[in-house]
């Protein structure tokens, strides 16, 4: 048996995101990300069962990219509102520098497929960086009484319409602008 090969895996996964990101799920087919990917039919489900199993692998990796970033430049030192200002801030850069990503994410987001997903432990341990932090929040009191789901949904919701408004308004994504941006959205969540 021929061992898989990370790299190819990894060139179906963005083939798929570039495709989804310019004509969405149901105008992406699997010869098209094979033909993008430069791999055969075949190759694809040599690594995955079917397209479904390519978008919620795809929307894992995101995921874990955008986790990555949303936690970078802060420390335990940090106060909570701090590390929570700065996964704002990281999130939005992020996106703005990966707008196919951000594209994808929506779509993903809005769609059936999320249903199927947010039940696996692999997507508890993508989020467990979030609900620590909004637990920590929690019990610093300093947040609204809120379930840590609708919180998340706050904020995340926030972050992804300021990322598309900054892609779309290059010129507001100034730093003042920014600060002044992330300071409403932890406005909206603190008691």
């Amino acid at each position: 048996m021929r061992e898989k090969s990370q790299e190819k895996k990894n060139g179906i996964l963005q083939a798929t995101l570039e495709l989804v990101a310019d004509q969405g799920f149901h105008g992406t087919s699997i010869s098209q990300i094979a033909n993008k990917a430069g791999v055969n039919v075949g190759s694809i489900y040599y690594y995955f069962e079917s397209k479904d199993d390519i978008l919620n692998a795809l929307y894992l990796d995101c995921k874990t990219r955008i986790t990555q970033r949303a936690f970078c430049h802060c420390t335990e030192s940090d106060s909570a509102e701090k590390r929570l200002k700065f996964m704002i801030r990281n999130i939005i850069e992020y996106f703005s520098e990966n707008q196919r990503e951000l594209a994808f994410i929506v779509q993903y987001e809005n769609s059936p497929y999320l249903a199927n997903i947010i039940s696996t432990e692999k997507y508890a341990n993508i989020l467990k960086p979030y609900i620590d932090l909004f637990n920590e929040l929690r019990a610093e009191n300093v947040i609204k009484e809120l379930p840590i789901g609708v919180l998340h949904s706050l904020i995340s919701g926030a972050v992804i319409s300021l990322a598309s408004y900054y892609i779309e308004h290059a010129e507001a994504f100034e730093e003042a602008a920014l600060t002044s941006t992330i300071d409403a959205i932890w406005d909206m969540a603190k008691k």
